[in-house]
């Protein structure tokens, strides 16, 4: 079964949220196994390897149906997807360089905590619109 890792600055306390991720790691069990990891704002990125998805405000805006297709085609190649959400500093330029793709979900800035939700939720409808279910519509 692949596997999806989504390393996050920061933590989660905040109830509702923890339910709402709950909730999608629930649903998500039935396509992929995943793996939320914590960090700190100054963690070295370097010793999780290859970055494929960073959230970047000044990357490639993508709908939902972009993101199924992207992360389609990224498992042909590979095991593990892994998706780097930033704290409130965001990324060394360094950092979105390694990075193979820099996504943004639009020119607003999210809270990291809701931010972690949507990213979910996204992963969820990507996987629905690739299975043809009709979550996505």
């Amino acid at each position: 079964m692949k596997k999806i890792r989504i390393i996050a600055v920061g933590s989660i306390k905040e109830k509702y949220l923890i339910q709402a991720i709950d909730e999608y790691l629930k649903r998500l069990k039935k396509f992929c196994k995943i793996e939320i990891i914590e960090i700190q704002e100054n963690d070295d990125i370097k010793k999780f390897g290859t970055i494929d998805f960073l959230f970047d405000i000044k990357g490639e805006l993508i709908t939902s149906e972009n993101l199924s297709s992207i992360l389609d085609k990224q498992y042909i190649y590979a095991d593990t997807v892994t998706f780097l959400i930033g704290g409130s500093h965001g990324f060394s330029e360094e950092t979105k360089k390694s990075a193979k793709n820099r996504i943004s979900f639009g020119l607003v800035t999210y809270p990291h905590q809701l931010f972690r939700v949507l990213v979910l939720e996204q992963i969820y409808r990507s996987f629905s619109i690739v299975q043809g279910l009709p979550y996505h519509k």
